[in-house]
């Protein structure tokens, strides 16, 4: 029976991963399990979330932290400080690399659970460390798009070379989408690892219960016609420019459309300059991040997704569950999430084209929306994270009653 499970990430700052190992996290302490969660750096809002049954271990000191943190400021030093491999040998050389380690032999967990870059090299190193009879299983929740950091020639080859010998040491890997499984696959042909596909853990209720919480609302509801909503970090992989260019097509023919963006990032103000330029400025709200997106999702006569690629992408799912249409690109984890027509909508990435007849057709059959609406919500609960944290616990007890993983 499994007991004990020590969970390791770079932080708990908003993201896709991390809401996915809080929703976990939360949900094996409810099988039972014993939790121990172990950042890297233990900040981020999302730590507010964790009760105090499960317990949160920060490598980092808060000395070093706010040293890292200083660093980051100017802009030459934060540039350097985001390469994910100059942050590893940063935590290091502070010692967090030893404290995993020192973690690993108090708490004696059965599985170790990690995920994105910085913590599985981590985790990597830390239980190398540690005497075999003594070693705990590594799973790995692959969380990270490797294909567009790793480049071409010899940074490739190097790059290709790390990756599947950081990997090759792990029990199992998890990915949350059969396009992602087979990236990962990919990348580490030449390993024993195998792995495995499991979706994000999603919170149906508290999606819904948040969604009912309509204080500081602005922007789509009362609007003149119909409201798009798109949700994210605002970076070129996320692909927002492509839904402002589909948004002055649609405006075309459909010239009271709007679209209401929900997140921040570096790429606001060049997102900003480009809806000038386009002429649909007034037509485009940011709302900046938001800790609550799901008034705004709920509001939306659809919600869209014009990513390049994503591994999952939560808000698919976080959508349906409110019963509002999805329209995505086929940029990995949606594909796996929706069939097309039934229970959302689906076109090829980087199509603006597409993207925008796709919208027009959406938003022009109310009464198409809502029946996809309707059976989106249903096919949500695929999603729940009972129901995804019950599959990890099965592999677990897979992997440890068989002595491999399966």
């Amino acid at each position: 029976m499994l007991t004990r499970i020590l969970i390791v990430a770079p932080s708990l700052h908003p993201g896709g991963a991390q809401r996915h190992f809080v929703n976990l996290a939360k949900e094996f302490h409810r099988a039972g399990a014993a939790v121990t969660v172990a950042l890297l750096r233990r900040e981020g809002a999302f730590l507010k979330e964790l009760s105090d049954a499960v317990d949160v271990v920060g490598l980092l000191s808060p000395r070093l932290l706010r040293v890292l943190h200083w660093s980051e400021r100017g802009s030459v030093a934060r540039s350097v400080v985001r390469n994910h491999l100059v942050r590893v040998a940063l935590y290091a050389s502070a010692g967090a690399i030893g404290r995993l380690r020192r973690v690993c032999l108090l708490h004696r967990p059965a599985i170790v659970l990690s995920t994105l870059w910085e913590a599985d090299v981590s985790a990597a190193l830390a239980l190398r460390r540690l005497p075999r009879a003594s070693r705990p299983r590594w799973i790995v929740a692959a969380a990270f798009n490797f294909e567009p950091r790793l480049g071409s020639g010899l940074r490739r080859t190097l790059l290709t070379t790390l990756v599947r010998r950081t990997y090759g040491g792990a029990d199992l890997m998890v990915a949350p989408s059969a396009p992602a499984g087979r990236q990962i696959r990919t990348l580490v042909r030449d390993s024993r690892t195998p792995v495995r596909i499991i979706p994000n853990a999603i919170g149906l209720d508290r999606v819904r219960e948040q969604a009912t919480r309509m204080s500081g609302w602005h922007g789509a509801r009362g609007a003149s016609g119909p409201v798009l909503v798109a949700v994210g970090r605002l970076v070129p992989e996320k692909g927002f420019d492509l839904l402002l260019q589909a948004l002055a097509r649609v405006r075309l023919q459909m010239p009271t459309a709007r679209l209401v963006i929900v997140g921040d990032g570096p790429s606001r103000v060049s997102l900003e300059r480009l809806a000038r330029r386009l002429g649909i400025e007034g037509a485009v709200s940011w709302t900046g991040f938001l800790d609550n997106p799901f008034p705004y999702m709920a509001a939306a006569d659809a919600v869209v997704v014009p990513s390049r690629w994503e591994t999952f992408a939560n808000v698919v799912p976080e959508a349906m569950a409110l019963g509002v249409p999805v329209i995505a690109t086929r940029c990995g984890g949606p594909e796996d999430i929706l069939e097309p027509g039934r229970d959302g909508f689906l076109v090829p990435p980087e199509d603006v084209e597409a993207l925008s007849r796709c919208v027009l057709e959406v938003l022009g059959d109310q009464d198409r929306r809502r029946a996809v609406g309707e059976r989106a919500r249903k096919k949500a609960e695929e999603f729940s994270a009972s129901s995804v944290a019950a599959a990890y616990l099965k592999c677990f007890e897979q992997v440890l009653a068989s002595g491999e993983s399966p």
